[in-house]
């Protein structure tokens, strides 16, 4: 209730700067022109299937970096000695901006939606890699002495200990690579493309429809909010025996 409160007083604030002139509308327009303008578009049909290839785009380039996130991660904790060899590698190419890689990867598979796809893959990978390797490189003292009094193998120990102990930090890295996506797809739309909520905000903004710019951003937020709950409802889904002093904070 008290962030509904700030919420309204804020946009309360906003309306009546706006229509009295305080700050001019084409820097921050009126929040009533901003709905406007995101229902009128929802009513045209303008916004759903720019929305719906973003979306797509985020969400394939989401599951191709988590998978190979999580398996490159589960191999370089496993075999440190390639660790220290690729692991360089893998800090230089994520040090590199990603809005620097996206035109060439338009040019190399044009404007299509493998391009976006390839550019969210690119922009999530880094985090859910170093997520699960942290996950998986920690040590629970207590249980791995329990899993060696009871006689237990090196591959039960990693599947009743390690593999469980890990889940919460891959969590916090798809937490983290849920909302990277979306700006992924976005940059993407950017540098190139078709269709998307990137290309019809650039559409926005070359004709100063500043309503129109800020409508398309309040999609944006609301899908980085529902991306945000779909991942808290999945985490509680998978790690529900999971103390709250093990899990690493994945507060964005």
């Amino acid at each position: 209730m008290l962030s509904l409160l700030v919420l309204a007083v804020t946009l309360g604030a906003f309306e009546i700067a706006s229509r009295q002139r305080w700050i001019s509308p084409l820097m921050v327009p009126a929040p009533s022109s901003v709905w406007e303008a995101l229902t009128v578009g929802f009513e045209r049909g303008i916004y759903w299937d720019h929305l719906l290839s973003t979306l797509s785009a985020t969400a394939w380039g989401f599951l191709l970096a988590t998978g190979l996130g999580i398996g490159l991660g589960g191999l370089l904790a496993a075999l440190r000695p390639l660790e220290r060899v690729l692991y360089p590698f893998i800090v230089a190419f994520q040090s590199t901006p990603k809005i620097a890689l996206a035109p060439l990867v338009v040019i190399w598979l044009g404007f299509g939606v493998t391009s976006k796809i390839l550019v969210v893959a690119l922009v999530t990978f880094f985090p859910i890699l170093v997520n699960t390797m942290q996950g998986l490189r920690l040590r629970d003292r207590e249980r791995q002495e329990l899993m060696v009094a009871v006689g237990a193998t090196k591959w039960q120990t990693f599947r009743y200990v390690r593999l469980p102990g890990s889940v919460p930090f891959v969590f916090a890295g798809l937490h983290i690579g849920a909302i990277f996506a979306l700006l992924g797809a976005v940059v993407a739309e950017f540098v190139g493309s078709s269709s998307g909520l990137g290309v019809l905000l650039n559409a926005e903004r070359a004709s100063f429809n500043v309503p129109g710019v800020f409508a398309v951003l309040l999609i944006l937020m609301a899908l980085g909010i529902a991306l945000n709950a779909v991942m808290k409802a999945l985490e509680r889904r998978f790690t529900f025996w999971c103390r709250e002093e093990d899990s690493p904070s994945t507060s964005i």
